[in-house]
């Protein structure tokens, strides 16, 4: 299984990048796909200097669930790890933690020889 150390408040927190994460998160705050892509949204409208309302935001509260959720520890805990750290970089360490979740996992070696891909047989008409 995926994990990702960050740190907090002078600790190290280790999140799983698991589907079970992937799950609570989308229960319990919303989608990381959409999370994402929304904070992406408001990034292009910042730049363009529109004025844009995220259907979902990477809020400090979302900020505190999510890695909670990820390293299995109490969302109070957490909270006070973001008020000790500040809150600006511990905001900036869920978006790490977004980021990793969604990412590519380890490359797999494969074993064997790889089969060339099989050509389409044409349907007849």
């Amino acid at each position: 299984m995926r994990t990702l150390k960050i740190e907090l408040a002078g600790q190290v927190v280790e999140c799983s990048l698991s589907w079970r994460v992937m799950k609570e998160i989308t229960d319990k705050i919303a989608d990381p796909m959409e999370i994402a892509q929304e904070v992406q949204r408001q990034i292009e409208a910042d730049q363009a200097g529109h004025n844009y309302e995220p259907k979902v935001s990477l809020n400090i509260d979302a900020c505190v669930r999510m890695i909670a959720i990820a390293a299995d520890l109490d969302d109070d805990d957490v909270g006070e790890m973001f008020m000790e750290h500040g809150v600006i970089e511990a905001q900036a360490r869920a978006g790490e933690l977004l980021a990793s979740l969604l990412g590519a996992g380890e490359e797999k070696k494969s074993r064997g020889k790889a089969k060339p891909l099989a050509k389409k047989k044409k349907l007849a008409r």
